[in-house]
């Protein structure tokens, strides 16, 4: 009983360590998923079945050359089978992942993924320099694939499949029922027998914009990019050799019933036997579309064998072939079941397309998708599907209309705002319709623009980056003047004996100067200077104009007098009728009237010739200046609109 139930606990044990195995992080959730930054993560995922159905991202290439001994040899074990399928969500996140090894030619579903199947999805994969060895359902990605779908992914190496009867073999798929966009192989495929291509060997649900340029050999279906078809393919090409003895096809082996592939092709060269044909060896489907393909490879046997195409080897009746081609100069061939043949020359001749309605850029009346291009040099002069990014066009926009130089006038803040000049550029381009060219400035709208000259570029592109740039320049101008503020009318009163004033630092400069932008000089009239400091005033009245000048040349003016006299007395029996004291003055200053009884008026005057106290009184008053700054003032003390002056000096 002891022994019972150790045994149990050993196997709970073991169970929990594969359920809890350990990743470089994550937990598998959509948010977090689980982190597979080396080979040891890959080998944790290979054998934990519990973690087939989370979510995991590849966070650095991998090295798997150890894989090759693995397993007494057989290599990595394939994720997902058919007992327990992957759906779970993998992110290559564009890592590689080189040197795996796989090497199982007893056991289907083999790839790196075994069996994949909805809701998974592997995405943004790469493989490269790989070795997958399996019996049937062998890919370099995935095995048979489920209705998962797969995405920008990639595989190089070989892949082998040994079923010499039901084997289903691909560079990255074996067997593909899935959605599967944006992935290419460049893998070899060598297949013993049944279905072989360069991507899939079998596919039945979409595949867009993908391509195989891998070399592919089988004895049964073999296909460039896929051994048979039995759904939709489009934007698809393929390239490498096709070597069979089967259906043999550049693009696809066979093209069976649901099928409709569009705006695809095949320069893959033949090593034929029977049923050849430069882009399907049969198109068996009763139902099956074919429109807008063309076909540009060589065939090993042109002749001696039956149903042999430049396009089709042989086509089934209710299928259809229409607006597509094959060069007979290339091939050799001069019939085929299906398509029409052109020379070489006619075959890269945008015309010969245009005329059957293929999508071409630089067009529309076919459509605006614009799915094909054609050059002199890409592709060797054949057509070829924009996605692939070869350059189309390199002719650059031409602009019809742009705005010319032009001055702008600053206001108050020394800046103009830069405006958007981009609608007032008109253009044309041989390719991109003039909606879609791209405008920019530089500097951008809404730059602010200091004085002086700017030159603002407008640069347009087209489609293909072809440039087209126009400059033209802002020149920022002030007009606007400075604004000078001069202080009232002064008045100094000279002492006795004194016959000059003279002026003491900037008491009589601008009360306050206004400029918008720079200013450059502010002088006087008196001595040219920014301060009349120094200068002797003699008794009278003197006009003072100062002279504000801005960085642009702009100027105004602003003009006062200065009237300086000597006080005035009054006198009684030989005695001042008014005394002022005192004289320096701290805190306040005393004034008396000794021989009259009459209202009298004292007014207080700072050097600015503003009025600071302003009192009437009889016989005696107290004017309070402690508050008052220190410096020059005037004293007026009169009656009847006569009055008499005193210098008063304010000190601490």
């Amino acid at each position: 009983m002891r022994l019972i139930c150790l045994i149990v606990v050993y196997v709970l044990v073991s169970c929990n360590i594969t359920l809890w195995a350990q990743f470089s992080g994550g937990s598998g959730t959509p948010s977090d998923p689980y982190r597979i930054a080396t080979l040891d993560d890959l080998k944790t995922l290979s054998e934990s079945a519990a973690y087939w159905d989370k979510f995991f991202i590849q966070t650095a290439d991998i090295d798997a050359s150890s894989t090759n001994g693995w397993n007494d040899g057989m290599g990595t074990i394939p994720i997902g089978n058919d007992a327990v399928k992957f759906t779970g969500i993998y992110d290559g996140g564009n890592h590689i992942i080189s040197n795996l090894y796989i090497n199982r030619d007893t056991t289907d579903y083999v790839g790196l993924f075994g069996y994949t199947s909805s809701p998974g999805i592997i995405k943004n994969t790469r493989l490269v320099n790989g070795s997958v060895t399996g019996k049937s359902y062998v890919g370099m990605l995935v095995g048979r694939n489920l209705f998962a779908k797969i995405e920008y992914c990639l595989s190089d190496g070989v892949v082998y499949g040994k079923d010499p009867l039901y084997s289903r073999c691909g560079g990255l798929i074996g067997s593909n029922a899935g959605q599967i966009s944006f992935c290419y192989s460049e893998a070899d495929v060598i297949a013993e027998g049944a279905i072989a291509g360069g991507l899939a060997g079998m596919h039945t649900n979409v595949m867009e914009k993908c391509y195989a340029t891998g070399n592919v050999s089988g004895t049964g279906t073999v296909g460039g990019l896929v051994g048979t078809a039995t759904g939709t393919i489009k934007e698809c090409y393929s390239v490498g050799q096709v070597t069979g003895t089967g259906r043999t096809g550049g693009l696809a082996g066979e093209i069976g019933l649901n099928s409709d592939l569009s705006d695809c092709y095949s320069r893959s060269n033949l090593v034929n036997q029977s049923y050849a044909g430069g882009f399907a060896g049969y198109i068996s489907g009763t139902n099956a579309k074919v429109n807008k393909c063309y076909a540009t490879g060589t065939f090993s046997n042109k002749t001696g064998y039956a149903n042999i195409g430049g396009f089709a080897g042989a086509i089934n009746t209710g299928a259809s072939v229409t607006n597509s081609y094959w060069d007979t100069e290339v091939s050799g061939i001069m019939s085929s079941a299906a398509g029409e043949g052109r020379t070489t020359a006619e075959l890269k001749n945008e015309s010969t397309y245009l005329m059957a309605g293929w999508d071409f850029v630089c067009e529309s009346e076919n459509g605006t998708v614009d799915i094909w291009a054609i050059t002199e040099n890409g592709n060797n002069g054949y057509p070829f599907l924009v996605w692939q990014g070869l350059s189309y066009d390199t002719e650059a926009p031409v602009i019809l209309n742009s705005p010319e130089n032009k001055t702008e006038y600053i206001q108050t803040d020394c800046h103009v705002l830069l405006g958007d000049f981009r609608t007032s550029v008109t253009a044309t381009d041989n390719c991109t319709p003039d909606a879609k060219l791209v405008i920019l400035q530089n500097p951008e709208p809404g730059t602010l623009l200091s004085l002086g000259e700017t030159q603002v570029t407008l640069s347009v592109k087209d489609g293909s980056g072809n440039e087209s740039i126009t400059n033209f320049t802002i020149t920022v101008a002030d007009t606007v003047k400075p604004m000078p503020v001069c202080p009232e009318n002064q008045q100094r009163i000279l002492s006795d004996g004194v016959n000059v004033y003279t002026v003491s630092g900037e008491e009589f400069n601008p009360i306050a100067i206004t400029e918008n932008c720079t200013l450059e000089s502010v002088v006087n009239n008196v001595n040219g200077n920014s301060t009349l400091e120094g200068t002797n005033l003699n008794a009278g009245t003197s006009r003072i104009t100062w002279t504000a000048t801005d960085g642009s040349g702009n100027q105004a003016t602003c003009s006062f007098d200065i009237t300086v006299s000597h006080a005035a007395e009054i006198e009684t029996d030989n005695e001042p009728a008014i005394r002022v004291y005192p004289n320096p003055v701290t805190s306040f200053i005393e004034i008396e009237v000794t021989h009259s009884d009459e209202r009298y008026i004292a007014m207080l005057i700072d050097a600015n010739g503003r009025m600071v106290s302003n009192s009437d009184f009889r016989k005696k008053i107290h004017i309070p200046m402690q508050e008052l700054k220190e410096g020059m003032y005037i004293l007026k003390v009169g009656k009847n609109n006569q009055y008499y002056l005193w210098n008063i000096l304010k000190i601490r």
